[in-house]
């Protein structure tokens, strides 16, 4: 377990120029690391997943603050020896609590998709009938009942795929040639890139396959129910209200149209991602992260937090956003190459509503939803899934700040 004291030297505190107060946790690398592939974070902004390149093998690893780093065993238990994580190859989704995880395995020269249950172990997902050669799970709901993903049959034809709670694998003809990009957190919508006709699509159960504007590409990023997208188009980082028909250009600095909009909150009013500030950044690969709030707009990820960051860091990149649009997964770069993650609450203690001051609304919201317990609780300040002491305390402490 993390003691106390290394969890206080591992927080750096202080004042955002937007008015936020936040706590940033740079995270250590495990032991023997010496690369990544993905970084996961999980919808309650308290878990972190990745795979990493250790012994000759991607072995996927799992990160709270309270518990540091853990490998993780295809029985659904957890080592801190490499050579009892059990569980090697690729992570790409999470449920909303962290404890489920999708991904896929090595199967010889080919990938089997699987789900991995905190305490319960691995489970393959099923084939469809036929000659399967590969799958690979990409997306999984916020109950972690609902995978999403693709099947490859011989000698590579691709599908969509659904694999449901029961184990049962979703397939449909129209499917074929669509690559996943994601799965909307209630299971219900599918974002993609279709290679037959070369445009971006939506899938939305009981209504079918549809293609974006021409102006938008691929959904990188998706609120709760899908009717919300985001991703990069001509005009730069979008935003779409898909049911609206409205499309808003998030980032009014940078490069051309060279950004795009990454993780996005639940409700949509929160979006994350990069973007350039000119040609050569975007020849080397030189990203920066942003976040956009709904009627505040868009700001410099490292501009904004520019006093937490120590002198090595020179540009943070962003890896995840919770479901509630305050805590963020990021890279923290120094210029020729040194990264550290970083885990970053961007709120305000205490501001349930995220209006920047902690005030009777607050108490309120938290007095009214007390004993509540569910997924994305605003009460919830603390993450644990339900709104109670712990929450109601945080607002009294902070009364009054920043009104």
């Amino acid at each position: 377990m993390m003691s106390k004291t290394r969890l206080v030297l591992g927080l750096l505190i202080g004042l955002s120029s937007v008015g936020w107060s936040q706590r940033l946790v740079w995270i250590d690398w495990p032991p023997r690391f010496t690369g990544w592939y993905r970084f996961i974070l999980a919808g309650n902004g308290r878990v972190v997943y990745f795979d990493s390149w250790v012994e000759e093998r991607y072995r996927v690893l799992r990160w709270t603050e309270q518990d540091g780093w853990w490998y993780l065993r295809a029985d659904g238990g957890l080592t801190r020896n490499p050579a009892e994580a059990t569980l090697i190859g690729y992570v790409d989704a999470a449920s909303y609590d962290g404890n489920v995880v999708v991904g896929s395995v090595p199967r010889g020269s080919r990938s089997r998709a699987y789900r991995w249950r905190l305490g319960r172990g691995i489970e393959y997902l099923a084939d469809p009938p036929g000659a399967v050669v590969s799958s690979w799970a990409l997306g999984v709901s916020a109950d972690g009942n609902i995978v999403a993903g693709q099947v490859a049959f011989w000698p590579d034809v691709r599908y969509l795929a659904r694999w449901h709670a029961d184990g049962q694998v979703e397939i449909h003809p129209d499917w074929h040639e669509l690559h996943m990009w994601r799965l909307s957190p209630d299971g219900r919508v599918i974002t993609g890139y279709d290679w037959n006709y070369g445009r971006p699509f939506r899938w939305v159960e009981g209504r079918g396959v549809h293609s974006f504007p021409h102006e938008l590409g691929p959904a990188s990023a998706i609120s709760y129910d899908g009717r919300i997208l985001g991703g990069n188009g001509s005009g730069g980082a979008y935003r779409w209200k898909v049911e609206e028909g409205v499309i808003e250009w998030l980032v009014p600095f940078g490069y051309a149209n060279y950004a795009s909009a990454g993780p996005m909150s639940w409700d949509g009013r929160v979006v994350a991602g990069w973007y350039v500030r000119s040609e050569w950044e975007w020849e080397n690969s030189f990203w920066r992260g942003f976040v956009w709030r709904e009627g505040i707009g868009a700001v410099d990820l490292y501009e904004a937090f520019r006093g937490l960051w120590p002198e090595w860091v020179d540009r943070v990149e962003v890896e995840g956003l919770s479901a509630n649009g305050r805590y963020l997964l990021g890279l923290g770069w120094r210029h020729g190459g040194m990264a550290r993650l970083f885990w970053l609450d961007m709120g305000r203690l205490g501001d349930v509503d995220g209006d920047g001051c902690v005030d009777d609304g607050d108490l309120l919201e938290v007095l009214l939803s007390f004993g509540e317990v569910g997924m994305n609780l605003r009460g919830d300040l603390d993450g644990d899934g339900m709104v109670g002491e712990s929450d109601l305390l945080e607002v009294l402490l902070h009364f009054g700040e920043g009104c």
